[in-house]
């Protein structure tokens, strides 16, 4: 699963609700249908699809676009409304500390995700595939006429913060390339699956006929806690804590988002529940002893959790069914992508493709086979037949020109279906043996890298763990960086030229030598084989056998600490250069303050529409940390959206360049912020703001910070 897809999904369908309270709504169907457009025969669509081909949609939407903007450009006006006036398009979002690029909204449905906003106040959203009539004024974006979101506007970015969900667009189009590549991402095992937990009672939670309590998050957009958990990489106690709502007797209460508290008013009839915050007020039932937010058919629902709610039960071994192609029915053309079925013996599942898991349920009657998919809520039903070691399914009418074929193989190993047998994930068993060639022991062709893959257990997850949670830039991380990483070559699995994607790639595993069935596979693709023939970088990976939750509790904080030492190692030694830059106040190019420091000779780069230091060659890359320079007449410009940081904590001062800064971290616009501030003269004040970038005693960013000097 390309990591963090799903993720955005489930966020924007949690954001309808929140609109929705704020007295509108969005068509959660919107957001759902997009990603499985390609694959889903829905006979409401069949007729429209037919009539109208992608292109003319495409040519019809860039038209639209362009008249947008044309009609912005001829209404601008030198008034207060004119600077900020423009076309801003989605670039980035992040939620709940998920963050998803450009490449991933866009699979998600919301890639044409616009804020125009015009120079009379008024101005339009389309969010969801729905087009919002918006008012406006500088800082703040007006909904549904009465609720307020705040915007701050840095060269030709725009970040939008809607209450905790923010938004990273770009003005006129001009969005950056991502650098997560087409099919970056890694996913957790799927070994959190479907059935609930019971206690004595047989219920995992509280249903006394009792109100008061704490009401934790106990299933989330269809999703039981412990998959949400193992989507999310948390554990379920975790998991459960990032969404909970006290009742008490009084009917006050609070409600507990991601650790912000939030004291609200409870109004409860009958079984009717409304939940008010600040004047508006989110509707949601209490019945059973579940509190249900209902999202169109689906929601998130709360219950006063018993120990047995946390409790992940064990699906035993999976069957794996490894995808070859996939075909409409009317059209002879193969699409060879990378999908599977990972199907377990109580009739539940994981169907992998498009980048993303989605849990099924399935039967199998002789060589007859039926398969039920949910999308958010809706359902897809797959009717084949396997047959001679193939699996072949339509998701829809099978006679229909317009349903899609998806064929499946098999080597007749395993239990169940007659599938490869494999703990978890999308790929076959670490010790099938490897794919083509006979290159000797590593089972790798002539001239192509590999070796046994061996790793102790805690190797192999914690090398997890640093490629999710920990490497800078993961999806730029060639073969031979990642074997140095693990100290050992990977165990090949198999090249193949990928028609459908034009590109080569190549599959390895790293496999734990306490238990083969526990590995990492990873995805690599030649990025230019033209250019750089033969270099191959990580495009996906997954791990299988084990819990990626339960190994992030264990080993984040070391991996990140033993991180930590390598870069300060790596910076004692690193060579280094002078390097000056003028930092001026947005809008004043007369005054400057030009900052001169020593930054790595190779490995950083400098961003000068952001007057940002960004540790990677690429100033583009996703995810990469940054050290930014503002300068303002004043420090307490600085805090003029101080009310909107989260986790505001001030901490030691510090002096760079002969000047005593004062310390404060915060989390804003999405981002984790190290700040220090300072007034350098009269009319001239300084920011330097740090994210992801390790500013600790001996690392580079605190090399960087004691070279800085001010003039």
């Amino acid at each position: 699963m390309k990591k963090g897809h799903l993720a955005v999904l489930l966020l924007a369908a949690a954001l309808s609700v929140g609109l929705a309270g704020c007295g509108g709504g969005s068509d959660s169907q919107g957001g759902a249908a997009a990603p499985a457009a390609e694959t889903t025969a829905a006979a409401e669509k069949k007729d429209e699809a037919k009539a109208e081909t992608k292109a003319d949609a495409n040519a019809d939407a860039a038209a639209d676009k362009a008249e947008a903007k044309d009609k912005t450009a001829k209404s601008a006006a030198d008034n207060e409304f004119a600077a900020d006036a423009g076309y801003y398009e989605i670039y980035e979002y992040e939620a709940n500390g998920t963050k998803v690029d450009h490449d991933m909204l866009v699979t998600a449905g919301m890639g044409d995700t616009h804020l125009e906003l015009k120079d009379d106040g008024t101005g339009t959203f389309l969010l969801f595939q729905e087009e919002l009539d918006i008012t406006w004024k500088p800082g703040i974006v007006t909904v549904y006429g009465t609720t307020n979101y705040t915007y701050e506007i840095d060269g030709d970015t725009m970040y939008l913060d809607m209450v905790g969900v923010h938004y990273t667009f770009k003005k006129s189009g001009d969005a950056a390339a991502s650098g997560s590549g087409s099919g970056s991402g890694g996913s957790g095992s799927s070994s959190g699956g479907g059935a609930k937990a019971a206690n004595a009672s047989g219920e995992p939670y509280i249903n006394d006929g009792t109100i008061e309590g704490t009401y934790k998050l106990y299933e989330f957009l269809g999703m039981s806690l412990q998959e949400y958990a193992e989507m999310s990489g948390e554990t379920p106690q975790k998991a459960a804590d990032s969404f909970q709502l006290e009742i008490r007797a009084d009917h006050t209460g609070k409600l507990i988002m991601d650790g912000d508290e939030t004291e609200v008013e409870i109004t409860i009839s009958g079984d009717k529940l409304s939940i008010g915050v600040e004047g508006e007020s989110m509707e949601a039932t209490l019945k059973d002893g579940l509190v249900t937010i209902d999202m169109e058919g689906a929601g998130i629902v709360l219950a006063r959790l018993t120990d047995a709610a946390y409790e992940v039960p064990d699906k035993g071994e999976a069957t794996v069914w490894t995808g070859i192609y996939t075909k409409l029915v009317g059209d002879d053309t193969k699409e060879e992508e990378t999908f599977s079925l990972e199907l377990y013996d109580d009739g539940t599942g994981i169907h992998h493709r498009d980048d993303m898991d989605f849990k099924v349920t399935w039967e199998q009657n002789g060589d007859e086979f039926t398969m039920n998919e949910t999308f958010i809520g809706d359902p897809i039903v797959y009717t084949g037949k396997i047959s001679d070691g193939e699996l072949h399914l339509f998701n829809g009418d099978p006679d229909d020109d317009w349903t899609y074929e998806y064929v499946y193989t098999s080597d007749g190993s395993g239990s169940g279906s007659s599938g490869t047998s494999a703990s978890s994930g999308n790929t076959e068993s670490a010790n099938a043996g490897s794919g083509s060639g006979s290159g000797g022991a590593s089972g790798a062709p002539a001239g192509v890298p590999g070796g046994d893959g061996l790793l102790s257990e805690e190797e192999v997850q914690k090398g997890y763990v640093w490629m999710n949670k920990v490497a800078k830039d993961i999806f730029h991380t060639t073969y031979e960086e990642l074997a140095e990483h693990f100290g050992v070559e990977g165990k090949f699995d198999k090249e193949e030229y990928s028609e459908h994607m034009k590109v080569n790639k190549r599959y390895y595993f790293w496999i734990s030598k306490e238990d083969k069935n526990h590995f990492i596979y990873v995805n690599f693709e030649e990025d230019d084989p033209d250019g750089a023939p033969g270099v191959y970088t990580v495009s996906g990976f997954n791990s299988s056998g084990f819990s990626a939750s339960e190994a992030e509790a264990k080993y984040l904080d070391v991996v990140k600490a033993e991180e930590s030492e390598a870069g300060k190692a790596a910076a004692a030694n690193a060579a280094m250069k002078d390097f000056s830059v003028d930092i001026h106040p947005w809008g004043d190019k007369e005054t400057t303050v030009t900052v001169s420091m020593q930054v790595p000779e190779a490995g950083w780069a400098y961003d000068e529409s952001r007057d940002k230091l960004v540790e990677n060659e690429d100033i583009n890359t996703f995810g990469a940390g940054f050290i930014q320079f503002k300068l303002e007449p004043e420090v307490s410009k600085f805090d003029f959206y101080k009310d909107k940081f989260e986790n505001y904590k001030e901490i030691d001062d510090r002096e760079i360049g002969g000047v005593t800064f004062n310390g404060r971290t915060y989390k804003n616009i999405g981002y984790e912020w190290t700040e220090y501030i300072a007034q350098l003269e009269d009319g001239k004040a300084m920011s330097i703001g740090i994210v992801r970038v390790d500013v600790s005693d001996g690392s580079m960013g605190d090399k960087i910070l004691n070279s800085i000097t001010f003039k």
